[in-house]
């Protein structure tokens, strides 16, 4: 039977959930809640993002079990949320909202202070520290730290009586949770990054010092808000026994980090958004392992009988996860397209065993493959070639990887990964069900293609 997640994505003006197959992708029931309050785009009563969270889910789920008689509630396993941001609402110890109290109610700096407020820019115009080398050197009055000061200074009885100030990424998501205290809500990287200036380099938030500079308050306030910061595959807890009862859904719901949507998806090169997942996943597996992981292609083939290699590069997205030392930051011109010359990363890998990846969407199901490669250093310099690059022999050879390849529907994009093992992609496919085949020394073409077919019957 299929898994399914649900997505709950937070706009503007309304909000809407996606029930999704985990098994394939697809895209099962939607539905979208226009809020009740709020004027030209400004939220006026967070209440509605609570409703937002009751009306989708459970109109979504009516349409999921029209649409396709065999989808059971019982099996959706997982929930997102994604918002817009910077979005701060105060909260008070228990991280309710200071707009639910009666002295607040008409007040709208104790209401979620939206995206689209930048009413913070002369407050914005005062945050420029040595923090804004890693955010391009402008503070927008859209982010954290502005609307925080202009809070304090638009309705300082607003700021005094705050505890805490949450993002509605990690508000809802906590809500979800049932647990809306502040300390014990993971929050958002997506959310605190360049909005908030939280950096794991310089100690998380930006240092006492200063704040101090903006408003001796902002330094007490720091105490009050977070030291770690989290990204969206992180559980932040599972659903609670209010919602699992309203939803019709099991407590065993895992409930994910919040996160931006405008940070929430990314299009892959080309856009091969299957092997950027792929990679992303295979990064997560290896993300405490020695090596990195990156998108890679086959860019061009050594084809000297005495020693035939691949060249792999992308243009300029190969991750420097994957550098032998240092990379050079270099300008060379681009050569198509018009544009200004552009900036690049250029590095050769390091010699090892390593893996090339490819995710092959079969129409009905997926097939992953794996090849076994050695890498080697370059035979010669490239002075014609500025980019990001890795030369490998593939294993057993290019004659028979490379046959191999092309006979499983292996794909130009891949992911190369110098953390994760064969292994590891084995357990992954044997866990979610999914045909793998592996180009290795072993390797022949006449048993892989047995193999294939082999594989056409049993995952079908």
């Amino acid at each position: 039977m299929s898994k399914y997640a649900i997505g709950l994505d937070y706009g503007t003006n309304s909000c809407r959930s996606l029930i999704v197959d985990l098994s394939n992708g697809n895209e099962l029931a939607s539905y979208v809640f226009p809020y009740s309050t709020g004027e030209q785009g400004i939220i006026v009563d967070s209440a509605d993002y609570i409703l937002g969270i009751e009306v989708t889910i459970t109109e979504a789920i009516k349409k999921a079990k029209e649409l396709n008689s065999e989808f059971d509630p019982k099996d959706i396993i997982g929930i997102g949320v994604d918002t817009t941001g910077s979005s701060p609402l105060p909260v008070d110890p228990e991280g309710m909202p200071l707009s639910y109290k009666e002295e607040f109610k008409d007040d709208k700096a104790a209401y979620v202070w939206l995206w689209k407020d930048h009413t913070a820019h002369e407050e914005a115009a005062e945050i420029r520290p040595q923090y804004l080398a890693k955010i391009g050197g402008v503070y927008s009055s859209e982010w954290f730290w502005s609307k925080i000061l202009k809070c304090k200074r638009s309705s300082n009885q607003v700021f005094k009586d705050a505890y805490s100030f949450i993002e509605i990424c990690d508000w809802i998501s906590a809500n979800l949770c049932g647990d809306l205290k502040p300390e014990n809500i993971k929050r958002s990287i997506c959310a605190v990054g360049h909005k908030a200036m939280f950096c794991d380099e310089w100690n998380g938030l930006p240092d006492k010092d200063f704040l101090s500079l903006l408003s001796p308050e902002l330094v007490e306030l720091r105490d009050r808000l977070y030291t770690k910061a989290y990204s969206a595959e992180e559980k932040l807890g599972n659903l609670s026994a209010d919602w699992a009862e309203k939803l019709g859904l099991s407590r065993d719901v895992a409930i994910s980090v919040g996160a931006f949507d405008a940070h929430m998806g990314a299009v892959g090169a080309e856009g091969d958004w299957k092997t950027s997942a792929l990679v992303r996943a295979i990064k997560v597996m290896g993300s405490d392992l020695t090596g990195g992981t990156s998108f890679m292609g086959d860019y061009t083939y050594h084809l000297d009988p005495s020693g035939m290699k691949v060249l792999g590069a992308h243009m300029l997205e190969v991750c420097p996860s994957i550098a032998e030392g240092k990379p050079n930051l270099e300008v060379h011109p681009l050569g198509i397209g018009g544009k200004d010359d552009p900036a690049r990363l250029v590095f050769d890998t390091a010699a090892g065993a390593e893996i090339n990846v490819s995710l092959i969407d079969m129409g009905n199901r997926f097939r992953m493959v794996v090849n076994e490669v050695d890498v080697v250093k370059p035979d010669a310099d490239f002075p014609n070639l500025p980019v990001a690059r890795v030369m490998w022999e593939p294993k057993p050879n290019l004659q028979i990887g490379a046959a191999a390849w092309i006979h499983s529907g292996a794909a130009h994009h891949s992911g190369f990964s110098q953390s994760v093992t064969t292994e590891f992609i084995d357990d992954w496919c044997a866990i979610a069900g999914v045909e793998i085949v592996v180009i290795d020394a072993d390797t022949k073409i006449r048993s892989f293609k047995q193999e294939l077919l082999w594989n056409s019957v049993a995952y079908k």
